[in-house]
């Protein structure tokens, strides 16, 4: 890291590390929200599906970046590359149902922006925007769920101590759900409330996807206009 100036600050990092397959990785039986279902890797149907080994994924991960901050300002830039072996990752076998497999080699990369302004003391605005790529280098096609734009947009208004409320809109870009076959793009409206009560005691609740989108049913979020509430404590 070298700290410039206020508003640039440069960073690089390099890291390795790996990660074992999860239970739902290796054992889920569970329909998808779409027509085929989803098997872990070691779950046997008969005539359909033989168990299957699962590897660890190993990880090399590149990344440089810049960040700064003036007055009510704020900004994070990052640009960063993964060269993956062995990446577990969902498929879809036969057309018949999705279950968890290594990709021996995979390359990801993108960029990464993050924008912030307080409007006033009372409001603050925040903008996040993701560029990904994605790419199966023994078949030289994208990943399955993988979207290759993310942005969210939001404003949070905070009117009393202890009160705040934020709305974000999301746009998620089109994602392959099979080799052929991409989900179409979608945005979501999300609204939520915050009261803090006292230092130990929250109450929080809001809408999500407010105006009802449509979301492909394959990708497990179409659950039409979700209403929340709740508390929190700690103690």
């Amino acid at each position: 890291v070298k700290n410039i100036s206020k508003m640039f600050n440069v960073r690089a990092n390099y890291a390795e590390g790996y990660r074992t397959p999860d239970i739902a990785e290796l054992y889920v039986v569970s329909p998808q929200p779409g027509k085929q279902p989803r098997y872990g890797a070691e779950v046997v149907i008969a005539g359909v599906k033989d168990a299957h080994e699962l590897n660890p994924e190993f990880v090399r991960s590149y990344e440089i970046g810049s960040s700064g901050r003036e007055g009510n300002f704020s900004y994070d830039l990052a640009l960063f590359f993964n060269d993956i072996k062995d990446k577990i990752e969902l498929e879809l076998v036969n057309n018949a149902y999705y279950t968890s497999l290594n990709k021996t080699s995979v390359e990801t990369k993108g960029a990464e922006l993050s924008l912030g302004y307080k409007l006033t003391p009372e409001i603050d605005t925040k903008l996040n925007w993701l560029e990904l790529r994605t790419e199966d280098k023994s078949t030289g096609r994208d990943l399955l769920f993988n979207p290759e734009r993310n942005i969210a947009a939001s404003i949070g208004y905070m009117p009393i101590l202890g009160l705040s409320g934020m709305v974000t809109l999301r746009h998620v870009a089109k994602q392959y759900i099979s080799a052929t076959q991409r989900a179409d793009d979608y945005m979501l409206c999300n609204l939520n409330i915050t009261k803090k009560m006292s230092d130990e005691v929250e109450l929080y609740g809001g809408v999500n996807n407010l105006f009802g989108e449509e979301v492909a049913k394959e990708l497990g979020s179409d659950a039409g206009t979700f209403l929340y509430a709740g508390l929190r404590a700690k103690f």
